[in-house]
């Protein structure tokens, strides 16, 4: 039996569709654009021109930042990031290539393809981050787990173009270069891709320098600030680290609102962002850097912003665009004690938790989605 095909072929009629839909996507980017501030639509601007420049001219757009001579980079050893001890995966299937992540198991396979283009691009996104390594960091046979991380290291730098792609979004060069730092005495230092390794760290400085996402701004901007500190520090460059620390200042009185939630309104992106900071207090305080005004407050009212919404299961609620967080990192975020009284309303970020008893609550979400020139955790 031969299936009906209900194609329109009258050319016209296509044509007619196609116009439709251009002016529904026209006025959907204009309902959007109207609520940004200048600033952000010109960022944006530069942003473009600059990942289209270094199509053919990287060296010109990104410049890197290396350390000073005589210097052995580094993070101090006192310095214990809070992703590094948490599950990051399997060790064995990280060792042969072979991911998981958001509930999908893929290989790169051999020869390796890094670049995954079948896979959703949040795949490819959290595959770039490279925090798997931190399963390879913390695996107890270190002789092969060095091995397998530099077999990896060198697969990946022979697939992935600098500046290009997926694995040079912003965002995503931010969180890779912090684990890169992170994973450096473990996996790298005294090995044969040192020299290659630490040029690559200089190389993501200079990039996240060059492209802050001054467009997007909210938890994107604060992973780039974490990772000039991150990289500032490793590479003792204090130009670097005091460049994070005045963006940092400028952004903690927008992004944390007077009752301590962060201002995208999403509670497992709020503690992305404590996370962040609590990191960032953690390696300026080692390194002996001056603190960044107004840090230790956001931090300590974020802590109780999210004890007041941790439920009784040790989870926090899937408001806005949010997804469980887990006990282990929620742990190591040391949320304050819920409050006494039945009723916390929480005016600035809109949520109000309501606990009759000690095995139940109610988070009543009634105020603001987002902001309105970054709406893009508003979602369910």
């Amino acid at each position: 039996m031969t299936p009906l095909n209900f194609v329109n072929d009258d050319p016209e009629k296509q044509n007619q569709q196609y116009g439709h839909r251009r002016v529904h996507e026209a006025a959907l980017l204009a309902r959007t654009v109207v609520r940004l501030r200048p600033a952000q639509v010109a960022h944006r601007i530069r942003l473009r021109t600059l990942r289209t420049a270094e199509r053919r001219w990287p060296e010109l757009v990104t410049r890197s930042v290396d350390p000073p001579t005589g210097v052995t980079p580094g993070w101090p050893a006192s310095f214990s990031p809070l992703d590094a001890p948490l599950d990051h995966g399997d060790a064995a299937e990280v060792a042969q290539g072979t991911f998981t992540f958001l509930g999908e198991t893929r290989s790169v396979g051999e020869p390796a393809d890094w670049h995954q283009q079948g896979a959703p691009r949040l795949w490819r996104f959290h595959l770039h981050y490279v925090e798997w390594a931190w399963t390879l960091a913390q695996a107890p046979d270190r002789a092969s787990a060095r091995e397998s991380f530099a077999n990896l290291w060198r697969s990946w730098r022979t697939s992935i173009e600098s500046a290009q792609g997926d694995a040079w979004s912003p965002y995503v060069a931010s969180l890779r270069v912090w684990v890169l730092c992170g994973v450096f005495d473990p996996l790298v230092k005294g090995s044969e891709i040192e020299s290659d390794y630490l040029d690559q760290i200089a190389w993501h400085a200079g990039y996240v320098q060059s492209h802050l996402e001054l467009d997007v701004g909210g938890n994107h901007l604060l992973k780039n600030v974490k990772a000039l500190i991150g990289t500032g520090v490793f590479l003792s460059r204090p130009d670097v680290v005091a460049n994070g620390r005045r963006l940092l200042e400028e952004q903690l009185p927008i992004q944390v609102l007077a009752d301590g939630g962060h201002f995208e309104r999403s509670p497992s992106y709020h503690c992305q962002v404590l996370g962040d900071l609590i990191d960032i207090r953690g390696i300026l305080a080692i390194d002996d850097a001056s603190p960044a005004v107004g840090l230790d407050d956001a931090i300590d009212s974020m802590r109780r912003w999210l004890g007041a919404m941790v439920g009784a299961d040790g989870e926090v609620a899937l408001c806005n665009d949010a997804i469980p967080v887990g006990t282990r990192r929620l742990a190591t975020l040391d949320p304050t004690p819920p409050p006494e009284e039945p009723v916390t309303v929480l005016a600035a970020s809109g949520y109000v938790v309501v606990r009759p008893d000690e095995h139940t609550q109610l988070i009543l979400d009634v105020g603001d989605p987002c902001p309105a020139d970054l709406p893009a955790h508003a979602h369910a």
